[in-house]
């Protein structure tokens, strides 16, 4: 049985709103690890909580939208409504007070199922560096149903990656008979190592099956490379509050150094530890990777500032 599940925040928006956002309803859509914070040392993060039109479900800066007939097209087409959009309960998006379309923050990456043919969600460049040692990896989660009890609906989703003027499939989720339900229980990596020294786009894509709705948050790209993650100090570091205000207090660990970068990873601020405070009153608010230094160690976290 089909539902309509959407948020209208002030006057009726129109059909192509209720086609945006449509969803069938699930049996069961368990969230455990949905609070979670990813910790991974990375160079690039990307959790949907920031737009340049929430109210409308605009996706991040930079991202764009395409649609092809067939997964080896080039994505030359912008897509219309019915496509991706930026998830936030209350304000775009699925009915979600339980927040099972979010892993992290309050947004998400999310489509309909009636998003028709290929529908790309395709990411600005991103530089991938050359590391001394180890490997890179993409990694993110997914809210994806694949059986979700109420009807044979069969749900498929790609990932493609651009670099040296081409598009490659990276991964391929097809339904009925391969992908398991995965509602952000555990994350889907992909090897990125080939892409040492290039830049790169990610394309998240979205196949009409008549299946079901998706999501995808807390998209992070890291370095296998131990050398500078916490293998010692900071294992136990807590940083709190988060999300916090005019301040970040440590524990467990001696921090001497905070740097914060935006999620297009430019420092946007750089402050010694006072005591085991650190001053944030002048940051702006949203969501920063945050890199906690000392002794010649680092540890990376994702926190907002309110």
């Amino acid at each position: 049985m089909k539902k309509t599940l959407l948020v209208i925040t002030g006057l009726f928006l129109g059909f192509s709103l209720l086609a945006q956002n449509a969803a069938r309803e699930i049996e069961a859509s368990i969230n455990s690890n949905a609070k979670f914070t990813n910790e991974k040392a990375a160079f690039y993060f990307e959790g949907f909580e920031e737009s340049p039109d929430a109210g409308n479900g605009v996706l991040p800066t930079g991202w764009v939208q395409k649609r092809t007939t067939a997964l080896d097209e080039d994505p030359t087409t912008d897509a219309e409504s019915p496509m991706w959009f930026r998830q936030e309960n209350g304000v775009y998006g699925f009915d979600d007070p339980d927040g099972d379309y979010v892993r992290t923050g309050v947004g998400s990456l999310a489509v309909g199922y009636t998003a028709p043919e290929f529908t790309w969600a395709i990411s600005p460049e991103i530089p991938i560096p050359t590391p001394e040692e180890g490997s890179t990896f993409l990694e993110f989660w997914v809210w994806y149903a694949n059986n979700g009890g109420s009807g044979p609906y069969p749900s498929s989703y790609y990932v493609n990656v651009f670099a040296d003027g081409a598009w490659t499939n990276a991964l391929s989720t097809v339904g009925p008979t391969e992908p398991e339900n995965n509602f952000y229980e555990t994350p889907v990596e992909i090897d990125l190592t080939a892409y040492h020294g290039k830049t790169i786009q990610i394309a998240f894509i979205y196949e009409f099956t008549d299946g079901y709705q998706m999501a995808v948050d807390d998209v992070t790209i890291y370095n296998s490379d131990p050398v500078g993650v916490s293998t010692n100090q900071f294992d136990n570091l807590a940083a709190y509050p988060n999300p916090f205000t005019d301040k970040i207090s440590v524990n467990n660990a001696k921090v001497e150094r905070v740097v914060i970068y935006n999620l297009i990873g430019q420092e946007v601020m750089n402050a010694r530890v006072n005591g085991n405070t650190v001053d944030t009153s002048e940051l702006l608010g949203g969501v920063y990777v945050v890199s906690f230094e000392g002794d010649g160690e680092r540890v990376i976290r994702k926190m907002i500032k309110q």
